[in-house]
């Protein structure tokens, strides 16, 4: 048998030479690669993981949405436009004339590519607060920890795109404040115009945060000239948002006569009024009187009876269901105006509710009424909890956070403890105290609205903005520990040095 020859000293120099080097370059190629490359990387890799063995979860309302594509793709007037705005209609639209015709998979499939970028976009916002890449990296990450705003993915509801849109459009906002470039106010403002036309119900949250933009940057705006251009760029932004809104809402009103974007509103706070309706004026008796027949019905069961059985109150009326929720919207007012503290009562029970309520039907389970067919577990959840991997990283979030109550309802106190961590260890000049405020800000505006609204589905409404506090409160642990971290660094290594990572 041959004897293997030994190596020489220059081979050996010349081994131990050219692996450090392999190990340099590929080192050199990891760092060439953007902290949100590898972010999207990882998110992308981890969405195909699971939503590869999802299917799409349908609910009633994706008909809704459908018969609305239709709509679209036929160029007619449907009736469902004066509840529903044609942002998730047209997404539809445009999905399915690329995939086929109600291809409900390449609709979650569409949805999946976007909820990809969404650690991408949260860690955009968390670089404006912070100078450290991997304290933004962290936050974005996060997202992906949180199964139901990625089950939510698997929902042809507007619900997931609601979410999405909100988050670019805060993303759009900032930056662009930050830029102060007029065209990127006009981009803003068409995303913000987007997000709207999915969900009105964020119509008013662009004001709320022009106004916070004067607030907090004013100050430090030292000449006349900076001022002005803070000025146009938020008027450019607004005026943007308000010319699609006025657009849309004009369309409502050439076949309703009423110019708003939605006429849905009375309908929906009959879910809080519904609980006290006999005490309605006379002005109101018919409508009274039937509401409260159909409630007794129910055993005076109030929550989505306007869904229910409101085409009958409108027919005995001789309405449409339309023009019944704006009738509906002139009792809500008498009763909230004269008995506040009824309506109070509600909110504050729709607050509570809003918070701890499961979100599990919406990613967990299937509806009967749009399959058809009896409750069963979802594809999606069924491998979450069968596969080891991901049974293991969202049990925990699942045993002390999803089903603890408790705990639930101390979230939105340890978002305002966050927020004040955040504004103190993080960066100092105005967009980074604007972003930490913006995105605490979006999440209560959002709350406060469907609780003020609405008393139903609250593990559904709280899924668009779930995704967006889940994170921001990881980002404010990791940063606390940085900040604890650097602190005992200086007390016994007695350095300062800072790593940009």
């Amino acid at each position: 048998m041959r004897r293997k020859r030994s190596q020489s000293p220059a081979q050996l120099a010349e081994q131990n030479l050219y692996f450090p080097s392999l190990l340099g370059k590929s080192w050199q190629l990891v760092r060439a690669v953007p902290p949100w490359g590898w972010l999207l990387t990882v998110s992308a890799l981890w969405h195909f993981f699971i939503l590869s063995h999802a299917k799409p979860n349908l609910f009633p309302d994706t008909g809704s949405f459908t018969l609305l594509a239709e709509a679209i793709r036929d160029g007619k007037w449907q009736s469902g436009f004066t509840f529903r705005t044609p942002g998730y209609p047209f997404f539809l639209y445009l999905t399915f004339l690329l995939a086929g015709w109600k291809n409900f998979t390449a609709v979650m499939i569409a949805q999946a590519c976007l909820g990809t970028t969404i650690p991408v976009l949260l860690y955009a916002l968390y670089r404006l607060i912070t100078p450290k890449r991997w304290l933004a990296w962290v936050g974005g990450a996060a997202f992906l920890l949180d199964r139901f705003s990625i089950g939510l993915e698997t929902v042809p509801l507007s619900e997931f795109l609601c979410g999405y849109t909100i988050i670019l459009a805060l993303v759009a906002f900032v930056y662009g404040l930050q830029t102060r470039k007029l065209w990127w106010a006009g981009a803003a403002g068409c995303l913000a115009g987007i997000n709207f036309l999915v969900r009105p119900t964020f119509q008013y949250v662009y004001l709320a945060w022009s106004l916070a933009a004067l607030v907090l940057c004013w100050r430090e705006l030292v000449s006349r000239e900076e001022k002005q251009r803070l000025l146009k760029w938020l008027t450019v932004y607004f005026g943007v948002f308000a010319s699609i809104y006025g657009l849309w809402s004009s369309v409502v009103w050439l076949h309703t006569g009423v110019f708003a974007p939605s006429l849905q509103l009375g309908a929906s706070m009959t879910n809080h009024t519904g609980a006290f309706m006999e005490l309605a004026t006379d002005k109101y008796s018919t409508i009274r009187d039937l509401y409260v027949a159909e409630r007794e019905k129910r055993n005076g069961d109030h929550i989505n009876l306007f869904d229910q059985a409101g085409w009958k109150i409108a027919e005995a009326t001789s309405m449409t269901l339309w023009q019944l929720s704006l009738k509906f919207k002139e009792i809500n007012t008498y009763l909230i105006l004269h008995y506040p503290g009824r309506y109070l009562s509600q909110v504050s029970k729709a607050w509570d509710r809003f918070w701890v309520e499961d979100s599990c039907y919406i990613t967990d389970l299937t509806d009967p009424y749009a399959t058809g067919s009896p409750i069963t577990l979802t594809a999606f959840l069924r491998f979450v909890a069968e596969n080891p991997v991901t049974r293991a990283l969202y049990s925990l979030a699942e045993n002390l956070l999803w089903a603890q109550p408790q705990v639930l309802r101390f979230v939105p106190w340890l978002l305002i403890v966050s927020l004040v961590i955040v504004l103190w260890l993080g960066r100092r000049e105005c967009i980074g105290r604007l972003t930490a405020v913006l995105i605490v800000g979006t999440v209560f505006y959002h709350v406060l609205v469907h609780v003020m609204v609405q008393f139903t589905e609250f593990g559904r409404y709280k899924l668009p903005v779930q995704g967006l506090w889940f994170s921001f409160l990881f980002f404010s642990v990791a940063v606390s520990l940085d900040w604890l971290l650097r602190r005992l660094k200086r007390e016994f290594v007695g350095t300062t040095s800072e790593n940009p990572w």
